[in-house]
């Protein structure tokens, strides 16, 4: 039933502090903090699994005989950089179109949330992708350049955690949105 989901008021309603200036009742606020606790989860997850293949990548590497080729260092290095070019291109164009799912008029907070949630999951994964790719050209190649990709990759996963401002901002975004659009 549509009529029961909870809906931010319509723009032009009730101003308040918060939400460009749209109040939230208590039991939407309440939803906010239950998806940013499962969007943390998933984002500690995804640290966890970088720095566990890092950790193993590296005492692969330096503490055995690993066999590595240092032949595939430039080509692979080129791909990395050329993963975090198209990483850095695709993920505004992915953003933008999300923050236009709610259409115009009145927002959904439960599409705003499914919204917010999965720019934060694909943010995440393309992050994550980065530094998984270091970590297997620190397997292949022994080169430095892999160990940092993984450094970097669990540095920007733990430096922006997914918080109710950060929703409560998308949600004024998709209003914002739906005003313009």
């Amino acid at each position: 039933d549509l009529s029961s989901k909870p809906r931010l008021p319509p723009f032009g309603g009730p101003k308040g502090p918060s939400l460009g200036g749209y109040t939230l009742p208590g039991m939407e606020k309440d939803l906010i903090d239950q998806a940013v606790v499962k969007l943390r989860i998933v984002v500690v997850a995804l640290v966890l699994g970088v720095a566990t293949f890092g950790a193993v990548a590296y005492f692969l590497v330096r503490g055995s005989d690993f066999d590595t080729d240092s032949s595939l260092q430039i080509p692979l290095l080129g791909a990395l950089g050329a993963l975090t070019i198209g990483l850095l291109v695709v993920f505004p164009v992915l953003e933008k179109s999300l923050l236009g799912v709610g259409g115009a008029g009145e927002i959904d907070l439960g599409q705003a949330l499914t919204a917010y949630s999965t720019i934060v999951i694909v943010r995440a994964a393309m992050i994550e992708a980065v530094g998984l790719f270091g970590g297997v050209i620190y397997l292949l190649t022994a080169h430095p350049g892999g160990l940092l990709a993984l450094a970097v990759s669990i540095a920007l996963l733990l430096a922006p955690q997914p918080s109710r401002g950060g929703a409560e901002e998308w949600i004024a975004r998709m209003g914002d949105e739906a005003r313009s659009g």
